[in-house]
């Protein structure tokens, strides 16, 4: 019914499947979830925010960590977006307390820098950023996410030693080709702007050799004025 737009009658059968404890846990969740998503695809976005906050204080209740840090994720986001910085705060404050020591966090510092970067305080994203990356783990989309954004900010206020660090990390860490020559040719230029020219010009060679023919290859090919 949901498929078929028929948002009211979709959401009185998904609520019947919810109220149902005897069915799994598995099919109680999937049927709140969509229900949840109704809102969001018929662009009402308080009832949204209402179905979020309730699925996420369900699975508080029933002691589901990952997918209560999925749904809390989700709050926090659609209440920012609204423009309800404080109450996503809070939401962000309740899921960190309850989910502590159970679940990666980074994803929650993430938002959290994203948050402060919106208002231009890239310095206490920094440091959120910071946390996140010693709450993820290494190698995966998430930590590379948050170390980029981290390496994002500290080029924001100037600190482009520190950038290259965090670059270079990125680099040697990532399995992806095309992310592998991006980090590689920021991180030229974070050397570049940190006055380490010679350092600078050696990663943009590597760059030339390791992606002659792609995007980061060519803007290496640019700054090496060839």
């Amino acid at each position: 019914l949901i498929y078929q737009r028929q948002f009211p009658a979709g959401r009185a059968y998904l609520q019947k499947v919810f109220d149902d404890e005897s069915l799994s846990f598995d099919e109680r969740y999937q049927a709140n979830r969509a229900y949840r998503s109704s809102y969001k695809t018929e662009l009402k976005r308080n009832d949204h925010i209402i179905a979020a906050r309730k699925l996420t204080r369900w699975l508080e209740k029933m002691g589901h960590p990952t997918r209560h840090h999925e749904a809390a994720l989700i709050l926090a986001r659609a209440l920012w977006t609204e423009g309800d910085r404080s109450e996503a705060q809070k939401e962000l404050d309740r899921a960190e307390k309850l989910l502590a020591k159970r679940v990666p966090l980074d994803e929650i510092y993430f938002v959290r820098g994203k948050m402060e970067e919106e208002i231009g305080d890239f310095a206490k994203a920094i440091d959120f950023y910071t946390i996140g990356e010693k709450n993820s783990n290494a190698r995966t989309s998430h930590h590379e996410r948050v170390l980029f954004a981290k390496a994002w900010s500290l080029r924001k206020l100037q600190r482009y030693a520190e950038a290259a660090e965090s670059l270079q990390t990125l680099k040697s860490e990532s399995n992806d080709p095309f992310d592998v020559n991006r980090y590689s040719f920021w991180l030229a230029r974070s050397l570049e702007q940190a006055g380490k020219k010679e350092e600078a010009l050696q990663e943009l060679e590597w760059l030339v050799a390791n992606d002659p023919l792609g995007f980061y290859g060519l803007m290496a090919h640019r700054d090496l004025k060839r």
